[in-house]
């Protein structure tokens, strides 16, 4: 390339942006060609040679975008190109890469703004930058002087616009250029005569004044096409040398895609959810400037979006189903057709839970009856899960809960939790009460629940525990005789505060609830007591008698263990003392003495001494006096010690503890 063309290709580039508009381009970059300069929707051609590299290990050269993304590949063994699947449609490889001198060219159809920048090179990826290598794509965008003229396809568009005032010579002749670069129609100024291009000589028609001092450009063109759209713009004396400020764009209107309602995720009862309605504008050209507005019906009713745009957000306050359609309208332009029916069903978590049947509380017999199936169900989307707990523990899976037998172990509070990924929700309380008989758990004695043997003044603590439902009715007994009785209970407790020794005897428990027969159990108490007399039978230790009278002599005595009895005079006596004894109980005996045809030596005092082991002996005086005497009796004195009072005379006896 020459110096003076250098000057040329940078003037160019100059007055592009700094006289007639707008120019789109990317970052400063040091590359290998001139920049390939286009208006949007026209081709970039671009072309460039490989730099001389130092390093032998390129094997493919990748093509990269002004936004840092792959573009092509190109095998530098092969020059087989892979084209990225985003520029399939819209790039075409025309280079050699096997070449010498390696050249990379292709064309970039349909430009838009957001294509400008620079493309440069990559070897063999996208991060590795060949310096020296590529070009960029600078997009030319007109300024006009008018506003666009909207017209549908088939119909026909009418420009109109006024020359600005120009710098320099005065124009011989003005060129109406088309979007693509191409001729439509020139007009001389002075006669202002028109010639219209062989393409365009059945569809233009000019109706402007070049001639007036207003300098008027205006033409209608007929049968609009979607390819006619575009910035139409003015050339002086030619195509080149474009006039500033000066044409106007025709936009093409076209229907917008039909909707489609996008739902992110699936809406919830109580939340938020937010529908989207896409549409794409097919009017051309792509910058036409107009907007898309939405319109949103629920039910096939029209309802207000707050929001113009695409989205329309809302809180889901419904559980049922709703239908919703959108479309789109694009101002100055055509509506699109209605998008399918979405129709949403909002998820939610469970609620209105019932059982089935609906009764909360059932009573039965242990055994012999049984509880009902009960099913429980909940309104829920998606479906629920169940579980059945019973006093807060889980305790089967599913929406039945089945009690097949009933067991006493089955008495609880159920309830039913039904669930989703959206919440939780429990059912009313079941009770379940099941009645079954008593059975004596516990009864004991000092808490012994065998034969139990106490000393005579400890105290002695009766406990019984039952199981039973309903509660049970405990009795306790010593013998018949009741000790206590207690309603609706599972224990009882009776306190002996001071054994005494006619408390020996069988201590039974009985309970009942009236479910089958009552219970009971017995434990044996054993008071350990010293030998006294029987207060249950007139005590005599005084007997009158004459000479040759035979008598008997009987004491009743009561001890535990039975004490054993000796017979004994202080003086010698004709008389056998070895005496006899019987039981009256376990814990009574009567011990006997026969004396016979009583001498002289035989009135006076008999010994009686009692022993059962524990804490020594007893020993009571028995008297046998002559009739005389009679009244005389045997008294108990503190520290064990007996008199026996006669009036006069008086006998005294140690009672031996």
């Amino acid at each position: 390339m020459s110096r003076a063309t250098g000057r040329n290709e940078a003037r160019v580039h100059h007055c592009l942006m700094m006289c007639f508009g707008i120019v789109i381009s990317g970052a400063s970059y040091q590359l290998s060609s001139s920049p390939v300069v286009v208006r949007e929707t026209q081709t970039a051609s671009f072309r460039w040679q490989l730099p001389s590299l130092t390093d032998s290990s390129l094997i493919s050269l990748y093509v990269i975008n002004p936004a840092g993304t792959g573009v092509l590949l190109v095998d530098l063994r092969n020059n087989q190109q892979q084209i990225a699947l985003n520029y399939t449609a819209r790039i075409t490889y025309t280079g050699d890469m096997s070449a010498k001198p390696k050249v990379m060219a292709f064309d970039l159809r349909s430009v838009v703004s957001s294509d400008a920048g620079n493309y440069t090179c990559g070897n063999n990826g996208i991060t590795d930058i060949i310096p020296q290598c590529g070009q960029k794509l600078v997009i030319v965008v007109p300024q006009l002087s008018s506003s666009p003229v909207v017209v549908r396809e088939h119909q026909t568009a009418s420009f109109r616009w006024q020359l600005p005032t120009l710098t320099g010579s005065s124009p011989i002749s003005l060129y109406v250029i088309s979007p693509v670069g191409t001729g439509v129609l020139l007009v001389t100024v002075n006669t202002n005569q028109p010639q219209i291009a062989p393409n365009y000589t059945a569809r233009v028609n000019y109706t402007g004044n070049m001639s007036a001092r207003s300098m008027v450009m205006a033409f209608d063109l007929s049968s609009v096409d979607r390819s006619d759209a575009g910035a139409y713009t003015c050339g002086r004396n030619g195509l080149s040398d474009l006039i500033p400020q000066c044409g106007q764009k025709l936009v093409v209107l076209g229907q917008p895609t039909k909707c489609v309602i996008n739902v992110p995720s699936a809406p919830l009862f109580g939340r938020q959810v937010t529908l989207t309605c896409i549409s794409t504008s097919t009017t051309m050209p792509t910058n036409h400037g107009l907007t898309l507005t939405y319109i949103w019906q629920l039910d096939n009713s029209d309802i207000t979006v707050t929001s113009p745009g695409s989205l329309y957000t809302f809180t889901v306050n419904s559980r049922d189903s709703h239908s919703y359609r959108c479309r789109t309208r694009e101002s100055q332009g055509l509506e699109s057709e209605w998008s399918q029916v979405y129709n949403m069903q909002p998820q939610y978590g469970p609620y209105a839970v019932t059982l089935q049947p609906s009764t909360l509380s059932y009573t039965k017999r242990e055994g012999q009856e049984s509880v009902p199936s009960i099913l429980c169900s909940a309104t829920c989307k998606p479906t629920c899960t169940y579980k059945w707990f019973k006093d807060g523990k889980p305790n089967s899976d599913g929406a039945t809960l089945t009690l097949p037998v009933t067991d006493r172990s089955q008495t609880g509070s159920y309830k039913c939790q039904a669930f989703n990924t959206h919440g939780t929700v429990d059912s009313s309380s079941v009770s379940v009460d099941v009645a079954y008989a008593t059975t004596l758990g516990l009864f004991s004695i000092n808490s012994r629940d065998d034969s139990v043997t106490v000393t005579v003044g400890n105290p002695v603590i009766l406990r019984c525990q039952v199981n039973s439902n309903p509660w049970s009715v405990i009795q306790l007994l010593n013998g018949s005789g009741l000790l206590t009785k207690v309603d609706s209970s599972l224990t009882v407790t009776y306190r002996l505060e001071s054994a005494d020794c006619r408390q020996r005897g069988n201590y039974s428990c009985t309970a009942t609830n009236n479910i089958g027969a009552p219970v009971t159990k017995k434990v044996e108490l054993l008071v350990k007591c010293s030998p006294q007399l029987d207060e249950t039978v007139a005590p005599q230790l005084k007997y009158p008698a004459r000479l040759g009278d035979d008598v008997n002599v009987s004491v009743t005595v009561l001890g535990y263990p039975l004490p054993t009895f000796t017979w004994s005079r202080s003086i010698s006596t004709s008389q056998d003392l070895t005496g006899s004894s019987s039981p009256v109980s376990d814990i009574s005996v009567t011990a006997r003495l026969h004396l016979t045809n009583l001498q002289q030596q035989d009135f006076g005092d008999y010994s009686l001494t009692l022993d059962n082991g524990f804490k020594g002996n007893i020993v009571y005086i028995i008297s046998v006096v002559p009739e005389a005497n009679a009244g005389a009796m045997t008294l108990p004195l503190p520290g064990g010690k007996k008199i026996l009072n006669q009036g006069k005379y008086r006998y005294q006896a140690n009672c031996l503890l």
